[in-house]
């Protein structure tokens, strides 16, 4: 019962990755991508309850945090994306990022349940993750930024409007 949840999970983290590397070739794929990452992490979220009640682990119950961050990430990165102007494209990669970062938590969960490990291997590898997913992050976003800095005129054009002006936002 527990390897769909972490299969669909683990799809879930591929999907924020691709609408990523997507967006380098088309905002287009990007924006369809993203989406199908937030509905993968809901179907994550809806089956880790259920294993919680099971199981009545931990760390099942952890799966579902992290699954519901992970649906709250891509969420924001979808409105980044499709509902900001072109300079909020950082934090597109940011949200997306993360979105695909708790995604791995919350499969990692679902797998360190089934093996019985400790609390404190748990952690361990709940912090591992993060830290390198949020490198993983700072990498693409850089690469993201000084890709739509040389590629996208309206990008760069969008750096000097006036942070002021509503219209920019």
């Amino acid at each position: 019962m527990q390897l769909p949840a972490t299969a669909v999970l683990t799809l879930s983290a591929l999907l924020s990755a691709a609408a990523i590397v997507g967006f380098s070739w088309s905002i287009t794929a990007a924006r369809v991508i993203l989406p199908c990452a937030l509905v993968v992490a809901g179907l994550g979220a809806f089956g880790a309850p259920s294993l919680a009640a099971v199981s009545r682990g931990g760390l099942a119950v952890w799966a579902f945090l992290f699954a519901c961050a992970s649906c709250g990430s891509s969420l924001n990165g979808m409105r980044n994306l499709s509902f900001r102007p072109s300079r909020w494209v950082h934090r597109f990669v940011i949200y997306s990022g993360y979105g695909g970062t708790f995604a791995t938590m919350a499969a990692a969960a679902l797998g360190l349940q089934v093996r019985g490990v400790s609390g404190r291997i748990a952690v361990a590898v709940f912090i591992a993750t993060y830290v390198l997913g949020s490198t993983c992050i700072f990498v693409a976003k850089t690469l993201t930024v000084r890709r739509a800095f040389t590629t996208m005129p309206e990008y760069r054009a969008s750096l000097g409007a006036n942070p002021d002006d509503p219209d920019s936002w």
